[in-house]
């Protein structure tokens, strides 16, 4: 029963983190975008175009 309520625990903390991640990974796109911040400052790995990205959550 342990073994089982770890992996859910687990699983938990992944999703937390995915969704951390994520929405960092959204803010950096809207700065660099604004002007905030320069492209370059930033590294963006395994980038999708942005408007993409937020279209399909509105």
């Amino acid at each position: 029963m342990q073994v089982i309520a770890s992996l859910i625990q687990y699983m938990k903390l992944r999703r937390v983190e995915s969704r951390q991640k994520r929405q960092k990974r959204t803010v950096l796109h809207m700065l660099a975008a604004s002007g905030v911040v320069r492209p370059s400052h930033i590294e963006l790995r395994y980038t999708r175009p942005f408007a993409r990205s937020t279209a399909r959550r509105a």
